[in-house]
């Protein structure tokens, strides 16, 4: 920075800040509003575009035309076909599918429009919550007929002792008492064996 000889160095800085500040005073550029053209111009353009593509003509056109006979002649003529066309065919029956049980469709065995017959595998589901309820059942099923046999056997011990109870209480043998007691351990193995065998 160059300092003259008559100005302080003070009045120098002064003169510098001066050149630095901003002139409110004249108007605001033009810049701004150019911009806001261009933002218009393209809102416009995607306004007409959505507007094509929700009117613009959707599906096949489809061509029909008549077909007329056409004079048969004699043998010569019977070697060229009458009408050529072509097209598709379209089932008489539809049958509707469902499953005795529900589940989560695993895989599919067929194509749409493919022919089936009775018997066959269409899809297979998830038996995975099946197989666990029957291996619950055969385990509940395994236990009841150990309870089954247990009582049994209780009901085929206490038998005899209650039949040689009668005849020992026939003949004087025992007491009133020993013969209730055997009379109430028969009872009691003859009434868990019917529990266990209709459970």
């Amino acid at each position: 920075m160059n300092e003259t000889p008559n100005q302080p160095a003070g009045a120098d800085r002064a003169a510098l800040l001066n050149q630095l500040r901003i002139d409110r005073s004249q108007p605001a550029s033009s810049e701004g509003r150019g911009r806001w053209w261009v933002v218009a111009a393209a809102i416009v353009v995607v306004a007409g575009a959505a507007a094509w593509y929700i009117t613009r003509p959707t599906g096949i056109l489809i061509r029909t035309s008549v077909v007329q006979a056409a004079p048969v002649g004699g043998a010569a003529d019977m070697s060229t076909s009458l009408l050529d066309a072509s097209g598709y065919v379209v089932a008489r029956r539809r049958a509707t599918v469902a499953s005795k049980v529900t589940g989560k469709v695993v895989k599919v065995m067929l194509e749409e429009g493919q022919r089936v017959e009775a018997g066959d595998v269409i899809a297979r589901l998830d038996d995975s919550t099946w197989r666990a309820a029957k291996g619950q059942s055969v385990a509940q099923l395994q236990q009841a007929k150990a309870s089954v046999a247990s009582a049994q056997t209780a009901f085929d011990d206490a038998k005899p002792i209650f039949e040689r109870a009668q005849k020992q209480k026939a003949a004087a043998v025992i007491s009133a008492q020993s013969f209730d007691e055997s009379f109430a351990q028969f009872n009691v193995a003859r009434n868990n064996l019917l529990v266990a065998q209709s459970g």
